[in-house]
């Protein structure tokens, strides 16, 4: 046969099955999740299934792990009152799983880097899910962002693509003036390069019918990749990260709009994260008319046995790790090339205590207002072997933590006159905004204050909590404005003992 033909015909297999999914080097250490909607409810699936290997994940409007409980009925639930979920039954579920061996150690996730992500507005999927997923996740010890507070609705916020922010429908894509691919990937991994205005890199079509098996009832033949520029060469190590669309997202309904427009892309090509978009397809026999991920056990072998969806062994599950085990078994055994840093995202063991440390924000002037600013760090780890609880005051000065934390504000009749806050851009007095049922300021990503306060007691002794991230908790430290008036007092006490 004339080789041109062999070639010709070579090139239309691939063209309709896509190419062979490659091996490359991936940092072992640097492999992540994320999705939207029931891709969120992927997303966390696999993380609690194999924590040891998956160490960071993104949820976007999803629903906690195992909330179905293999019923479809239950979906209601979880999507329509999720404020009903029963976090202790799903806890249960996990130790089960880990004590029958069919998940990771639920201790792998500790510390692991999980962003969650819910529009206000979402009519879909109601945001008390994703508060519940932190909840789950808080068991865990889980290194947790959140936003909770943008008027978005059912879909994957980005900075400059889709529909209106509030609306919900076409690729499920809004264009909110807020990057959530990038504020995702910037916790999940660290301090990251800016993105690139473009993405130079490969967008490819990969075969994934070798890894579908018994899944292809709704198990797309063909999905997405985006291979960066630096890391096709298979000579850098590159970070791997799975994006799992959500229901009416998958190449069926919108082609490759959400691969190629979710926003991952262009923070891929300048931080050498190798993105793969798995994808998932309709099928009305085992009741998946919209291409959702099975987050509730359609594809569960047998009816007639408890579900095994959510589970190292369920059949989605297995098709993506072998997805991932495929690309990262090119591994050189490297973790870092010369420039490139890649975090080490499992911790190796040291001999520690729980350590609570926690800063006191006095005033340096004598004033009526009465103010006391108190920041907790209850989780930090330190090594005893080296300098025991003195160590603190260093550690939250680097701030390497999360944040999240409790800060009580209390002022007099005399309103409140010295005590700022900080979005980023613009420092507000409370005192001019005391009468509000609900305050936020919303500024770049991953800094975001909300201030909640009772408007009933409006020029009374009033309580305010204020919910800080780990940027933030470094820049409150460090803000010279607030220094002028103010002085941090270190406090830390052994909480092992």
């Amino acid at each position: 046969m004339d080789m041109k033909v062999v070639a010709i015909f070579v090139c239309l297999v691939q063209c309709l099955l896509g190419q062979r999914l490659g091996e490359y080097n991936v940092d072992s250490n640097a492999i992540s999740v994320s999705g939207i909607s029931a891709g969120g409810a992927m997303a966390q699936q696999m993380h609690v299934a194999f924590s040891s290997s998956i160490m960071g994940m993104a949820s976007f409007a999803g629903i906690p792990y195992f909330c179905a409980e293999g019923q479809i009925m239950n979906t209601l639930l979880c999507m329509n009152t999720p404020e009903y979920i029963k976090v202790a039954d799903l806890i249960s579920e996990t130790k089960r799983a880990e004590g029958a061996g069919q998940i990771n150690q639920v201790s792998n996730m500790k510390n692991d880097r999980v962003f969650l992500f819910h529009g206000s507005k979402d009519g879909t999927v109601a945001p008390a899910a994703s508060k519940k997923s932190k909840e789950y996740y808080t068991k865990y010890g889980a290194n947790i962002l959140t936003e909770f507070t943008l008027p978005a609705g059912h879909g994957m916020p980005t900075s400059n693509y889709g529909i209106p922010c509030g609306d919900s429908g076409d690729a499920y894509i809004n264009n909110c003036k807020y990057d959530g691919a990038g504020v995702a990937l910037q916790h999940i991994y660290g301090n990251l390069n800016p993105k690139g205005n473009g993405a130079s890199g490969t967008f490819q079509e990969f075969d994934q019918g070798e890894f579908v098996n018994s899944v292809g009832r709704s198990f797309a033949k063909r999905g997405f990749m985006y291979v960066p520029s630096s890391c096709a060469s298979k000579v850098t190590p590159c970070r791997l990260h799975f994006a799992f669309h959500g229901c009416l997202q998958s190449r069926s309904d919108v082609q490759a709009r959400y691969a190629r427009n979710a926003g991952y892309n262009e923070w891929a090509e300048t931080n050498n994260i190798i993105v793969v978009y798995p994808q998932a397809q309709p099928n009305m026999l085992v009741g998946n008319p919209n291409g959702c991920w099975d987050w509730w056990g359609y594809d569960d072998p047998s009816v007639f046995d408890p579900s095994v969806y959510h589970l190292t062994s369920g059949p989605q599950m297995v098709a993506v790790k072998a997805m991932i085990d495929r690309i990262a078994s090119g591994s050189s055994g490297l973790t870092t090339m010369p420039g490139q840093t890649l975090p080490p995202t499992k911790p190796p063991i040291v001999t520690s205590k729980r350590c609570k440390c926690t800063f006191h924000m006095e005033p340096r002037t004598n004033s009526s207002d009465s103010l006391e600013h108190l920041y907790t760090f209850p989780d930090i780890l330190y090594n005893n072997t080296v300098g025991g609880c003195d160590q603190c005051t260093e550690v939250l000065r680097e701030c390497p933590h999360d944040c999240l934390s409790n800060a009580r504000e209390f002022w007099g009749n005399e309103g409140l006159r010295r005590v700022i806050v900080i979005d980023g851009n613009r420092r507000v007095a409370l005192g001019q905004v005391i009468c509000q049922s609900l305050f936020r300021l919303i500024g770049p990503p991953g800094r975001t204050i909300g201030v909640h306060f009772n408007p009933n007691e409006c020029g009374r002794l009033t309580p305010v909590t204020v919910f800080v991230d780990q940027k933030l908790c470094c820049d409150l430290l460090s803000d010279p404005i607030i220094g002028e008036i103010a002085v941090w007092n270190p406090d830390c006490s052994d909480e092992s003992k």
